[in-house]
């Protein structure tokens, strides 16, 4: 049974305007979620009208890594950070900001680092333009730009027996911390798969797919010691997540493997 509003004569001419606006902010939505799993590269900083020098090397990055959550590199650390977008294509960010990773680098790197994560915080605006992402100020006093990178082509063939190190983890759209040790760790050759899940050791075997996909279609296997709680409650998170990954993308440097919905996201690297 279908029910009916109806809406006085009076709010009539408002109907356009509130439907442009649900629809302007249903692209936005859809363009953002497009953009999920893409990696960008930031190509102009520019900061209270004053553009910045970028390196060639490091880069840094931005990845919409699901519905309200990016991460990246930011010269010298990882970052990642929640934002919501309303009806007029504003961004706000959560607060209390960015969560990032404490490594040290030289002291130009992390004096940009800094500067990078403020201006990013700092923005109220998105724009979603072809193959960019644009955050911005009111007025575009302040702008970052980011471009798509392309990656190198790498077959999977060419990963298979190497190490590759967990880097990042999102599990339920979640960005999961990690410890610097000990290492989570793949390595997969001729259908199966072994590595490090925390504190145990975990093997096991896969089976690729057409059109990128891969599962696991059997539970691991782990060797039975027991560490500390945090750790053992980051091992059964893994382990539960690598088993539901249904998509697997490698890049130059490693590969990422996820489920349709992209609410899982392990990105691995080479080591």
């Amino acid at each position: 049974m279908y029910s009916f509003v109806f809406i006085p004569l009076a709010c009539a001419g408002l109907l356009p305007g509130v439907l442009s606006v649900a629809r302007a902010q249903s692209d936005l939505q859809d363009s953002l979620r497009q953009k999920q799993g893409i990696e960008h590269r930031l190509t102009k900083l520019v900061i209270v009208g004053e553009e910045k020098t970028l390196p060639a090397q490091p880069k840094i990055t931005l990845k919409i890594v699901a519905d309200g959550l990016v991460g990246g590199k930011s010269a010298v650390n990882l970052y990642f950070g929640g934002f919501k977008t309303d009806d007029a294509g504003s961004v706000h960010w959560n607060s209390p900001g960015f969560a990032v990773t404490m490594m040290a680098g030289p002291e130009d790197l992390m004096n940009l680092e800094q500067q990078f994560l403020l201006a990013l915080q700092s923005t109220q605006r998105i724009r979603v333009l072809g193959r960019g992402l644009t955050f911005e100020t009111e007025g575009g006093a302040t702008q970052l730009t980011f471009e798509e990178v392309n990656p190198e082509p790498l077959a999977l063939e060419n990963l298979l027996g190497k190490k590759l190190v967990l880097a990042r983890m999102i599990v339920d759209g979640k960005e999961t911390a990690l410890p610097g040790e000990p290492e989570l760790t793949l390595l997969a050759s001729d259908g199966r798969v072994s590595g490090k899940s925390g504190v145990n050791s975990y093997t096991g075997s896969y089976k690729l797919l057409s059109d990128d996909g891969i599962e696991f279609p059997r539970a691991f296997a782990t060797t039975r010691m027991a560490g500390p709680p945090e750790l053992m409650d980051l091992e059964n998170s893994f382990l539960k997540a690598l088993s539901a990954v249904e998509r697997i993308h490698p890049n130059a440097g490693g590969v990422v493997l996820e489920n349709d919905a992209k609410t899982i996201l392990l990105e691995f690297v080479l080591r």
